[in-house]
């Protein structure tokens, strides 16, 4: 008896582990598909300004996506994430990823990824500014007040590639970290 209700708690304990690890984790990688070109990040190499929309197409399709012509939006084969790109000519001149719910990452998967924010727009959204990309993000709103933890979402990431941190002066002040920010501009 005493033997079946330790191996029923190891096994409890061990479960509430695995959940843990398995939320604190980057949803479907998609954090992955950022990374540096050049300068500033870059989705799946995808450069603004650079890459010829032939060839994003390329690579958005190599990856999974689909472009889906009446929306004129690419899909990840789960639906979950999409990626908007506008275009001037035949180069891709800028790039948005957005998420739904359950593909979302978390502030704290971010900042893990590309370190502390710049700055910050206490509006709603709330923004928070990297060097070359801005995430809007799912904050709670109260009493004029904005509040934001590790654990909020991430709605939309955009490229911004003519933002540098302390280059200059952007919309946003400086960022406090997980703090209550008046709403709208600081």
């Amino acid at each position: 008896m005493r033997l079946t209700a330790i191996v029923c708690l190891l096994c409890a304990a061990l479960s509430i582990t695995v959940v843990a690890l398995g939320q604190g984790q980057a949803p479907l990688d998609i954090l992955q598909s950022f990374r540096s070109c050049g300068a500033a990040p870059c989705f799946l190499g995808i450069m603004p300004g650079e890459t010829r929309i032939d060839a994003a197409s390329v690579l958005l399709g190599s990856a999974g996506f689909q472009f889906n012509g009446n929306d004129r939006v690419y899909y990840s084969a789960d639906r979950e994430t999409r990626v908007f790109l506008t275009f001037n000519g035949s180069t891709v001149q800028s790039i948005m990823v957005q998420f739904v719910a359950p593909a979302a990452p978390s502030i704290a998967q971010l900042m893990y990824k590309f370190g502390k924010p710049c700055e910050m727009f206490a509006g709603t959204p709330f923004v928070l500014d990297f060097a070359g990309l801005n995430a809007l993000t799912s904050s709670e709103s109260t009493d004029d007040f904005v509040r934001v933890r590790p654990t909020t979402r991430v709605l939309s990431i955009y490229d911004n590639a003519r933002y540098h941190c302390g280059a200059e002066s952007y919309v946003g002040a400086a960022w406090r970290g997980f703090d209550r920010y008046e709403s709208g501009s600081p």
